[in-house]
């Protein structure tokens, strides 16, 4: 793994939408905005930017630049700031490292059409069971931002590596790290997405096929599916 800027820099980016998306499904939750959001989600209210369609585009966006932190880790700051076409159309997939985060082969038969928008479908009557897990996968992502930015050390410390929310458990990332915490926050934004519908004052689904599905790569996003995809065994 070569350590540099763009990868901080993705990580930043989606961590900033991923707040924004938080703060939105809080509006949703609970029909108030948390602190320091007023403003703004009033604003998105006026302008009906708090709607299925336009919350799944913003969703897609966060996993875009997560799937680049990832993917361009062993290119070189260079290459990564250069960005050729090949390299832009397969550092935004889903990475393939985790086998076990991707659908069972009998689900991944049947994708989206790339015609279809991102809120294909989407109802979300819901949103807690959502907004549960994006506040985690919220923290988890912005502890990956400082612990990359004390391991770039230098400005990008200075700058990031500060936080007072993380100063009892950040500490300089190492590549062992980033995979795990990487893992972890793709598990918590697919229990988001999987979980939009999911009412929880009724009774849980229970069937394992539920519970197995729950933390994989959405099929909802066909412009971040690479042309193959791994399967529990590790085939593609």
């Amino acid at each position: 793994m070569i350590w540099h800027r763009i990868i901080l820099a993705n990580l930043i980016e989606a961590h900033g939408d991923l707040m924004n998306l938080q703060a939105r499904m809080i509006y949703l939750d609970t029909g108030k905005a948390p602190d320091g959001w007023k403003r703004l989600i009033e604003w998105d209210v006026r302008k009906k930017h708090i709607r299925p369609g336009i919350l799944a585009v913003q969703m897609q966006h966060i996993y875009h630049h997560v799937n680049w932190a990832w993917n361009c880790r062993n290119a070189d700051e260079a290459r990564a700031i250069r960005c050729e076409r090949r390299d832009y159309l397969r550092w935004e997939k889903f990475p393939k490292d985790w086998p076990e985060l991707w659908l069972p082969p009998s689900r991944c038969r049947k994708r989206f059409s790339k015609w279809r928008s991102s809120g294909y479908r989407w109802k979300l009557d819901h949103p807690k069971a959502m907004r549960i897990a994006i506040d985690e996968a919220e923290y988890t992502l912005g502890l990956l931002c400082v612990c990359v930015a004390m391991r770039l050390g230098g400005e990008e410390q200075e700058r990031w590596g500060k936080s007072r929310r993380f100063t009892k458990c950040a500490t300089p990332c190492t590549e062992k790290d980033f995979a795990d915490m990487m893992r972890h926050l793709y598990m918590k934004l697919n229990e988001a997405w999987n979980s939009r519908n999911l009412n929880l004052s009724d009774e849980l689904p229970c069937s394992r096929l539920y519970f197995r599905c729950l933390p994989c790569f959405p099929r909802a996003f066909p412009e971040l599916w690479p042309k193959t995809v791994p399967t529990r065994n590790g085939r593609s």
